[in-house]
């Protein structure tokens, strides 16, 4: 039986309206599972049905994080944060870690799991970093920007069987402070956590880059089919 597995979709606070990139739909579908779009509450009964019935989570791309979460000053250059997306995944997380079920962070979802893992992030990389390869790229997202170093004895290495990858890049925020809980999986060349992985979870991964605009990659599908078979053990084993 296919898994199901949830997906945070974006939020328009003004309009009150949700919506999804497709990339993440056709990606989950391609590798194997049944992806669903979660709608934001602030229910805890429903957070927690939800985190019972699904088979595994993805936290998916979109504004920044307000940086109140990681007990930061906003920085000029941060964007506006989405509150109500906040508290909504906050309250998601805590409950789904619980269960050990498999959690995915792409972009946002990436900084966000490091967050709420009691890590930090870079507000706005060209302001605060001494980054120098380009981390925001331009249209078309389905080709490489840069590479990233895969740490060997990962996850991700054992995956990929290879120490240096090529990835698409759009995102102005990074990890600052890795949460003590995780272990790096990759860097990128100026130095700039691009994955990582929870020691001792089922399945909790991050990727800085987007995997989900760049499907026809091997690497891209490799990651989301190694996602998809965690929740389908999930699944089986509940």
């Amino acid at each position: 039986m296919r898994p199901f597995i949830g997906i945070t979709p974006l939020y328009n606070e003004e309009t009150g309206d949700f919506w999804m990139y497709t990339g993440y739909l056709d990606c989950v579908l391609e590798a194997g599972g049944v992806p669903a779009v979660l709608p934001f509450t602030e229910d805890c009964e429903i957070i927690k049905e939800i985190a019972d019935r699904f088979d595994g989570f993805l936290f998916s791309g979109g504004p920044d994080v307000d940086p109140v979460m990681y007990a930061a000053k906003r920085h000029d250059l941060c964007g506006e944060p989405s509150k109500i997306r906040d508290r909504y995944e906050k309250a998601l997380f805590e409950r789904v870690i619980k269960t050990n079920k498999p959690i995915l962070g792409i972009c946002r979802g990436h900084q966000f799991l490091n967050v709420m893992c009691g890590g930090t992030l870079y507000q706005d990389i060209a302001a605060e970093s001494s980054a120098n390869i380009n981390h925001r790229m331009e249209k078309p997202y389905n080709r490489p920007e840069h590479v990233v170093y895969v740490y060997p004895d990962t996850p991700l290495f054992k995956m990929m069987k290879k120490t240096e990858i090529a990835v698409n890049s759009c995102h102005h925020q990074a990890i600052c402070g890795l949460a003590p809980c995780l272990d790096p999986m990759a860097l990128s060349p100026d130095g700039f956590i691009e994955s990582y992985y929870m020691p001792g979870m089922r399945y909790l991964h991050g990727y800085q880059w987007h995997p989900e605009m760049y499907p026809e990659d091997e690497c891209s599908k490799k990651i989301f089919r190694t996602f998809i078979k965690a929740c389908t053990e999930a699944g089986r084993n509940i």
